[in-house]
C-alpha cells in the first residue's frame, strides 16, 4: 500500500512541475506575442488608445454563442426569434471585460 502512496506523491510532483513548466511556456509565448504587437503598432503609429476605440466600435452586446449584435441598428432574426420564444435579451448580454483597465496595465 506504502509503495502506492509513494508512486501517487511522485506522480503529483512530476505533475506540478509539468504546469509549472507549461505557465513558464505560455508566459514567454504571450510576452513575446506583445512585443510583436507593440512593434506592428509602433510602426503604424498606433496608440492604445486607437486601439481602446477600435474595440469599443467592434465590441458586441449580446451573443448567443455563434452569432453577436452590436446593439445597434435592426435587431438580428436570430436574437427576434430567441426573444419571441420566451428569452430575455439579458439572457445574450455580454459580459465586458476591464478593458480600460487591461489597457492601463499594458501601458
Amino acid at each position: 500500500m506504502s509503495s502506492a502512496l509513494e508512486e501517487l506523491k511522485r506522480l503529483e510532483a512530476q505533475m506540478a512541475e509539468l504546469r509549472k513548466s507549461a505557465a513558464l511556456e505560455i508566459a514567454a509565448k504571450k510576452d513575446t506575442a506583445i512585443r510583436e504587437v507593440m512593434a506592428i503598432m509602433m510602426e503604424n503609429e498606433v496608440t492604445l488608445l486607437d486601439l481602446e476605440a477600435f474595440l469599443r466600435k467592434q465590441a458586441a452586446k449580446y451573443t448567443d454563442g455563434v452569432n453577436t449584435w452590436s446593439g445597434k441598428g435592426k435587431r438580428p432574426s436570430w436574437l427576434t426569434k430567441a426573444l419571441a420564444s420566451g428569452k430575455a435579451l439579458k439572457d445574450f448580454e455580454v459580459q465586458p471585460a476591464n478593458l480600460q483597465k487591461e489597457l492601463k496595465l499594458a501601458a
